[in-house]
């Protein structure tokens, strides 16, 4: 199973300050890291490794078993309407709007 950080990340902001993805196996966009500790803090990876402490009020994701990436680069798309909302669904963070 996949997670894809900005989707998690998104949904735990609005309820913490931070979340801890823990023992997830982390694709970095180049190779697959093996299970490690993930903090995303202002959206943003803070820090990567194995046992992180989580901070006061974060929210804290079992991550066993599965994959987290960044998010997915879509650099081929016609955007329009709510194209971008739709994407981001899929886990695409990032596009290349050929308009």
């Amino acid at each position: 199973t996949v997670l894809s950080l900005a989707l998690a990340s998104a949904a735990f902001a609005q309820r913490a300050p931070a979340t801890l993805f823990r023992g997830v196996r982390v694709f970095d966009g180049a190779r697959l890291l093996p299970a490690q500790d993930v903090l995303v803090e202002g959206g943003r990876i803070a820090r990567l490794g194995r046992g992180l402490s989580a901070p006061a009020g974060a929210a804290v994701v079992d991550g066993a078993g599965r994959t987290l990436l960044p998010g997915l680069i879509d650099a081929h798309t016609h955007s329009y309407g709510d194209a971008g909302k739709a994407a981001l669904a899929f886990g695409v963070t990032t596009e290349l709007d050929m308009f």
